[in-house]
Parts: C-alpha cells; sequence; structure tokens
C-alpha cells in the first residue's frame, strides 16, 4: 500500500500519524507540504527518511483566484500520485487542503480529508457566517469537496457534529484521535538537560501550547495577575515556543507579563518532545485556554502523565475529558480562583488516575491508528 499525505512536517502530531504506517510492513508514506510550511526542503528531507518517509516536495494551496495555477498544483498532485503508485492521499486537516478533492483525476488514489479542529470548527464556518459571493462560493465547495472525499476522519466528536451540521446527517465521518503513544511514554526515560535540571530546582505552573493567538495566553496573563501574592511569589509560569514565527505575538505576551507586578515567568524555546513529558510530571499544574480545540494531544499527554489540568470554556468529549477541571467562562477571575483552589487542595491522586485510565481507554494511539488502517484496507468510493 503506497500512502500520500498532504501534511504539516513541522506538526508534531501530523507526524505521528504518518511514523505509525511507515513502521508497518508492506506500507509505504509519501509527503507532500504546503509551502508555507517548508523552510529548508534538504533539511527536510533529510528529516523524514530519518522516519522512513519520502518527502516529495511542496504545493502552493488551492485558489480560485489564481485558478490557472491551481490547475496547475492539480496535475503536479496527479503526477506524483502516478509515478509513486498511490492508494490513498491523506489530507491531515480540511482547510484549505480539503478542497483538493474538487479536482481528484487519479481513478486509482482514494482521498481521505481528516480534521483537526479549528479547521472545522472555526476556519470553515466563519465562512458559513460571512454574507458575501466569495465566502458563498467557499461553502458550497468546501460541501462538495466533503461530499466527493472517499472517507472522513475527525479527532473529536464535536468535529463529527461540526461537519454534518455544515454538510448534512448523510456524511460518514469516523473519530480517530491522534491520542497518545502510551507504550513510548511507559518506557521513556528523562532528559538529564539543562533545562529539566533548572524546573527541577523551582515550583512552577506550565503552559505547553504554542506561541500563537488561538492560544489565548493573553487571557491566562490577566487571570494570573488576579493571583494572591503568595501564589506569584512561589510560583514561576513556564512558557514554550519563544522562537514562534509569530513573533509579533510573542513580544505582546512579554508585554503583558512585564506589566503584571510580581509575575515571574520564563520563556523557553524548542524543546524536545522527552523534555515536554519531563516538565508535564514537575508540573505544579497546566494550563490551556484556547479559543478553539479539538481532542488536544497535549492535554492527554497531561492526563496521562497525571499532571493536574485546567482547561478553558469549550465544548470537549465528555467520553475523554469529563473529569478534567474546566472553567465555565471566560472568566479570568473564575480561572484564577480555580487555580487557586487546585494549588491549595494539593494532588488529587484518585481522580489523577482516573484521568490516566481514561487515556488509555479512548486516546491509546496505536489502537487510534489501528482503526485507520481498518479504514485504508475497507475502504470504498
Amino acid at each position: 500500500m503506497n500512502i500520500l499525505y498532504l501534511a504539516d512536517p513541522n506538526s508534531i502530531h501530523d507526524l505521528k500519524w504518518i511514523r505509525f504506517f511507515a513502521q508497518q510492513k508492506d506500507i509505504n508514506c509519501f509527503l507532500i507540504a504546503r509551502s508555507i510550511h517548508v523552510r529548508d526542503a534538504s533539511d527536510l528531507t533529510q528529516k523524514l527518511q530519518r522516519d522512513q518517509i519520502t518527502y516529495l516536495g511542496s504545493i502552493d494551496d488551492f485558489s480560485i483566484i489564481n485558478f490557472i495555477k491551481t490547475l496547475s498544483t492539480a496535475n503536479k498532485i496527479y503526477r506524483l500520485q502516478i509515478a509513486n503508485h498511490i492508494d490513498h492521499f491523506h489530507m491531515l486537516y480540511a482547510e484549505p487542503n480539503a478542497l483538493w478533492t474538487l479536482l481528484r483525476w487519479s481513478k486509482n488514489a482514494r482521498y481521505t480529508i481528516t480534521t483537526r479542529g479549528t479547521d472545522i470548527l472555526k476556519t470553515i464556518p466563519d465562512f458559513f457566517n460571512k454574507n458575501s459571493v466569495f465566502s458563498s462560493l467557499i461553502t458550497k465547495l468546501y460541501k462538495k469537496a466533503f461530499f466527493k472525499a472517499s472517507q472522513l476522519t475527525s479527532t473529536s466528536t464535536r468535529q463529527v457534529v461540526s461537519v454534518n451540521d455544515l454538510f448534512g446527517d448523510e456524511l460518514k465521518v469516523a473519530l480517530i484521535r491522534t491520542g497518545v503513544d502510551i507504550e513510548y511514554l511507559q518506557n521513556y526515560t528523562s532528559p538529564n538537560s539543562l533545562v529539566i535540571k533548572d524546573m527541577k530546582r523551582e515550583k512552577f505552573i506550565f503552559f505547553p501550547r504554542s506561541m500563537r493567538p488561538i492560544y489565548n495566553h493573553e487571557f491566562t496573563i490577566r487571570a494570573l495577575s488576579k493571583l494572591p501574592t503568595a501564589i506569584l511569589d512561589e510560583y514561576t509560569m513556564l512558557f514554550v515556543n519563544r522562537d514562534s514565527k509569530d513573533q509579533d505575538y510573542v513580544k505582546y505576551i512579554e508585554q503583558e507579563i512585564s506589566q503584571t507586578p510580581r509575575l515571574r515567568a520564563r520563556f523557553l524555546t524548542s524543546i524536545s518532545q522527552e523534555e515536554m513529558f519531563a516538565l508535564y510530571q514537575h508540573a505544579a499544574l497546566a494550563i490551556m485556554n484556547p479559543l478553539s480545540d479539538g481532542s488536544p494531544v497535549t492535554a492527554m499527554e497531561a492526563m496521562y502523565l497525571q499532571t493536574p489540568l485546567i482547561l478553558g470554556p469549550l465544548e470537549y468529549d465528555k467520553d475523554l475529558f469529563g473529569l478534567v477541571d474546566q472553567i465555565n467562562e471566560w472568566d479570568e477571575a473564575e480561572l484564577a480562583d480555580t487555580i487557586e483552589k487546585m494549588i491549595s487542595n494539593g494532588r488529587d491522586q484518585s481522580k489523577l488516575d482516573q484521568l490516566k485510565n481514561t487515556v488509555e481507554e479512548h486516546a491509546n494511539w496505536g489502537k487510534e491508528m489501528s482503526k485507520l488502517l481498518d479504514l485504508y484496507t475497507n475502504e470504498t468510493d
């Protein structure tokens, strides 16, 4: 079986999906990327080769305005499918990737669309909410694109509902979560890096989401400003992704922090997956308040590693996140109160054990990817 993925090679979660299949006998994995996701093609080729993934280059996004270029790109995708005998073309994010199903020229390759969260919960629905000729056209194209796909998958129940609300109940969508690599976490060794050594000596609250506006760190900082002085003096606030591509946002967050009295914060640049896991295990608390979310793997990892966790007031899958502490409104005072209570009450080990068991039952990466393998094997148009 030969599978071509349209994916973000910088995404840990995209590569997590692809690696599972690259490790399987008799499956060959290929990747093309959106041009905006590629900095150094040579370096990317070598990186993917180490994971037994063949990089086939980058493509420009589907464009209505420059449709001649879009046709040229569709021809490039078709030629790559023919040259590499592709059986499945899998688009790991629906916006704008799903639109390539409209120019599905290969008779042999089946097309799969996977929604991941913001694409189907915010970006695509936004087109439905705008009253313009262009938006009306886009909504019609997305509906046609979803119906032309051989298979649809989503990473949360809420996304499945959104697909059906937007495009119709007749569309069948499989729930396949990215999940947590439980076998790896059971056997991984905490790194002895300088970052981990430093943070072991501190009490800290961890904010593991990237430095992008959608992750809403400014809301969290405003809530932190309302914490009692004793907590601000005792705990460092640890943020990651200081080297984000969105440096304007990084500077904005740094400014917000600098203007918050007594708040001690530390920014980390890129850290390894192993360092991230170790930070979860040493954190007093992890907090995530994105404006839009699917089934966040960062939250699942925190749950499995038994880190006390607070999520924002979004609609998460109850079977997976129902026991997680969650604020009810976008209320900074409520978040501050929740942080204070969780710090004051200490670890609830019984609850943390339940959360770990929930991840094992509902978000085991190996089991979820096996479900996708079954779809590849049994997929029919």
